[in-house]
């Protein structure tokens, strides 16, 4: 009798581990799924192979680091503490297998990075493949879903999409054009009566701040990041090498082209920075760089060719010297460059990139 009551108690203590939720059941799951699907389209059997290989290491890695001693607890003291001991000696071994871990989900998101290079791809047909690739499966031998931030996110998607897309590119970059135009010789003292107080600060603040609306207009938030970098290159001085005429302010020969190359490596700093951004975006920055290189001819067009082209009455802005005319040139060409990288300087994908998952950082 005393033997019964002993075998019901056992039997009653370890139905809860039977009926618990096998560990690494969505590992086993994929894993048949893929060898499923493997036998039915043999020209997918190269991609299935690799997705298997990868599924069943993650699943090895898997039971081993999940293995749980209550689950294999037997009613015998003796053989309980048999596999006690066993889990001691196994303790070290799963240590080593979670250095493993890593390997195995650098694996699976190579596999995610090839589905969305081919959507439409042999694994691309097993519907919930990725995501369980990018959250879930990782879970199942004790690694955390990969960590998101809005940074992340922003810097592995798409360039991002400029407002108002009716508006075609050119008239985008014709009010580009005329707009930094304006807002250079702003930055330049334009608007500015009090000659005795420059407002640099102020001035630097609103060109970068119009920069920034001018690239969100053509080119989004990638734009509008690339107008702020305009920032640090307002701070490069120049003073007498404006001037590349004979004659004036004791400018000789030499003297006018060494300034035309001052001026030209000037222009180039200016847009250094948003260009560098531009680049490591996947956008073609030669507009944007050209725009500021042009700086060197708008000077030395303005002293040499057209000294006298905006004699107004409105001197504080337009102006009546060369300098003033340079800015609305140097304004210009800034513009039109910025405006044509952000409008023609995209990487044409006619298959978009996937977002990335979005994971439960705490999965059930």
């Amino acid at each position: 009798m005393l033997r019964w009551l002993q075998l019901f108690l056992c039997v009653c203590l370890l139905a809860p581990h039977v009926r618990a939720e096998p560990a690494c059941a969505k590992h086993a799951h994929w894993l048949n799924e893929v060898l499923s699907r493997k036998t039915q389209d043999p020209k997918c059997a190269p991609q299935f192979d690799q997705a298997a290989n990868s599924l069943a290491r993650g699943l090895r890695l898997c039971q081993e680091l999940n293995a749980d001693p209550q689950k294999r607890a037997s009613c015998s003291p003796a053989v309980n503490q048999f596999l006690r001991l066993q889990e001691v000696s196994a303790h070290a071994s799963r240590e080593k297998a979670k250095d493993s871990a890593s390997e195995v989900v650098s694996q699976y998101k190579g596999i995610v990075d090839g589905m969305d290079q081919q959507p439409n791809a042999c694994l691309g047909q097993l519907s919930g493949l990725r995501r369980d690739l990018s959250c879930h499966l990782s879970t199942e031998f004790g690694q955390a879903p990969p960590e998101r931030s809005w940074w992340s996110d922003f810097w592995n998607r798409e360039q991002s999409e400029a407002p108002f897309s009716d508006i075609p590119p050119w008239a985008k970059m014709a009010v580009t054009t005329v707009a930094s135009s304006v807002l250079w010789r702003y930055r330049g003292g334009g608007l500015f009566t009090d000659h005795n107080d420059s407002k640099s600060g102020e001035r630097r603040l609103v060109t970068t701040l119009g920069y920034m609306g001018l690239g969100y207009f053509n080119g989004g938030l990638d734009g509008a990041i690339t107008g702020g970098l305009m920032l640090p290159g307002l701070f490069v001085p120049y003073g007498e090498q404006m001037v590349m005429k004979d004659g004036v302010r004791g400018v000789d020969e030499s003297g006018k082209w060494r300034n035309l190359a001052y001026m030209t490596g000037l222009g180039t700093l200016t847009t250094a920075a948003p260009s560098a951004y531009l680049y490591a975006r996947g956008y073609n920055p030669t507009g944007m760089l050209l725009g500021g290189t042009a700086k060197g001819l708008c000077y030395f067009g303005s002293w040499n060719w057209a000294p006298n082209t905006f004699n107004s009455p409105n001197k504080e802005f337009v102006g009546g010297g060369p300098t003033q005319t340079a800015e609305l040139c140097s304004g210009a060409t800034i513009g039109l460059g910025m405006s044509h990288s952000l409008l023609y300087g995209k990487k044409k994908n006619d298959k978009p990139k996937p977002a990335p998952e979005k994971c439960d950082p705490n999965p059930r």
